[in-house]
């Protein structure tokens, strides 16, 4: 479990999980809606170092609501503004490196379409951002709690009260970080994407740095 810096604006902590233990009815739903490709078999080699893939926004708020059940914490999504503090680490350029030729060393800390080969790898494999967390950048998408609500310029996130579970009504999710499969554009900090809530592909999921955030 990784807390964050002392003094930032949200103390609670990070917590990472792989491909183990997950819950019997966890996986149960997944061959119900992939019976041929599951976060366990998703196309590619995967193993219990790798993130887990194809796995719906829907499925990651179940999964953080388990986690809390099993942890006695109160696990859950982090909002986007709090994945983007967590991911740049200080820096305010396009990626958490924070230096001017940062574009060209994407590849020490990110898994993206420049060097993937089109699949994942072992979580924590690139350097970590200034705090500590690895995989930020590429990888695997991160859902996130907030409801998609367009460009940000003309309509921002709306904040909601920030609970173990998502408003149910949107149709559209926040996810930010890119994946093994996107550009460095697709990787940068400020990325948003959406993701409907019964989505699911195979570079989305609760990835390689599971975006959990966890309170008592």
């Amino acid at each position: 479990m990784r807390s964050r810096p002392e003094g930032g604006p949200h103390k609670e902590a990070q917590t990472n999980r792989s491909t183990k233990k997950s819950p019997p009815a966890y996986e149960k739903a997944r061959e119900k809606v992939h019976p041929k490709f599951t976060w366990r078999t998703p196309g590619f080699e995967q193993s219990d170092d790798r993130p887990v893939v194809l796995v719906t926004s829907k499925e990651a708020v179940a999964f953080c609501e388990w986690l809390s059940e099993r942890e006695n914490l109160v696990c859950r999504l982090p909002t986007a503004t709090q994945w983007e503090y967590a991911c740049r680490a200080g820096p305010t350029s396009c990626f958490c490196i924070g230096t001017q030729d940062e574009e060209d060393m994407l590849g020490e800390y990110a898994w993206y379409s420049g060097n993937s080969w089109g699949k994942t790898h072992p979580v924590g494999s690139k350097k970590p951002n200034a705090w500590g967390l690895f995989d930020m950048h590429g990888h695997v998408w991160e859902y996130c709690f907030d409801a998609y609500a367009g460009r940000i310029d003309n309509h921002p996130d709306r904040p909601r009260s920030e609970t173990k579970r998502p408003n149910l009504l949107a149709s559209q999710y926040v996810r930010r970080g890119g994946s093994f499969r996107g550009t460095p554009v697709m990787c940068r900090s400020a990325q948003r994407n959406s993701s409907g809530f019964t989505y699911s592909k195979t570079e989305a999921g609760a990835g390689s740095q599971p975006p959990i955030v966890c309170s008592r």
